[in-house]
């Protein structure tokens, strides 16, 4: 990787040592997630260390560019200078070594102390999730996150329709065990940007008996007690349950009719959160004066049974829609 002086920030001594090596590898388009693998002549940013005996004032003692690469100067976590363990005769010396301009043992020490600053750098940033994190969760941590709750696969990702590096902030609620109508409401919300939403349980329906459990006299499932149920449906109220969402404006309850962008998005996204799939309805509510009066001809987006309303309409005129049965 050939790196020109232009890259090199004006006083770059002064930086952080981090904020330096971030802003060098992005300059120098170097792949630091493989910093430790690339070979030395593919390396644009080369660690050496600072044999003076003087106290440490900052974390770059200097920066320069050498055959085509960045070299800075640390004056830590190094085998020579103040920090090093060596015994005293040996930092003295590689002292008087850098006065002379001498790096005999000082270069040979360099080839440790650059691994040394590397992996220091490596462990630092591993441990700061929004610095190494990439576009859409494409860096190696985001990507172990997407498995832990189910979302490994691209094609699964992208089956949700929804922004990803969202779902992220979601990885610890989405691999616990609870699924509480507080916390589905929450995360829809957040999830498209809803200022209220809510989710009422215990919603009654009629579920359907298959055919081959209805009662047929004196064939099957005639047994008082037992297995008799008279009719086609029996009713329920623990599978289903209502979302609601209010506050919205006219453009925003299009998007989640049938034929809006939102629609297909909503449906797979409280599929996949929920730990059984009960089935559900949809409610929304629009907010005060967000819908004008009727007027045939006029492309104003009167759809009938969902936006169309005869005579004066309500203060709060709601729409429900069934997504699951």
């Amino acid at each position: 990787m050939v790196v020109d002086e232009y890259l090199v920030p004006e006083q770059a001594e002064k930086y952080n040592f981090y904020q330096l090596i971030e802003l060098l590898a992005k300059s120098s388009g170097t792949d630091i997630d493989n910093l430790l693998n690339l070979p030395p002549d593919k390396e644009s940013i080369r660690f050496i260390s600072n044999p003076s005996l003087a106290f440490v004032t900052r974390d770059i003692s200097s920066v320069t560019v050498k055959d085509n690469k960045v070299q800075i100067k640390l004056p830590f976590l190094s085998l020579t200078g103040t920090h090093s363990p060596l015994p005293n005769y040996y930092l003295e010396g590689m002292a008087w070594e850098e006065i002379q301009q001498d790096y005999r043992l000082t270069a040979l020490l360099d080839l440790f102390n650059h691994r040394l600053a590397t992996y220091l750098y490596k462990v630092w940033r591993k441990y700061r999730y929004y610095i190494c994190y990439s576009h859409s969760g494409q860096d190696e941590f985001s990507q172990r996150m997407f498995a832990l709750v189910g979302l490994g696969k691209v094609s699964i990702r992208q089956s949700l329709q929804v922004n990803q590096s969202k779902m992220l902030s979601y990885a610890g609620i989405l691999a616990s065990a609870g699924r509480s109508p507080h916390l589905m409401a929450s995360l829809i919300a957040h999830c498209f940007d809803l200022s209220n939403v809510n989710i009422e349980s215990w919603q009654f329906r009629r579920v359907p008996i298959p055919q081959q459990q209805q009662n047929r006299i004196g064939q099957a499932n005639a047994v008082l007690g037992e297995n008799l149920i008279i009719g086609t449906h029996i009713p329920d109220y623990s599978g289903k349950f209502t979302l609601t969402i209010s506050e919205l404006s006219r453009e925003k309850m299009e998007q989640f009719l049938p034929t809006g962008s939102l629609h297909h998005a909503l449906h797979n996204f409280v599929s996949f959160i929920l730990r059984d799939q009960f089935a559900w309805d949809l409610q929304l509510v629009l907010g005060e004066n967000q819908i004008d009066a009727m007027t045939l001809g006029e492309n104003t987006g009167c759809y009938l049974g969902w936006t169309t309303f005869l005579q004066e309409p309500p203060s709060n005129p709601s729409t429900m829609l069934k997504m699951q049965e």
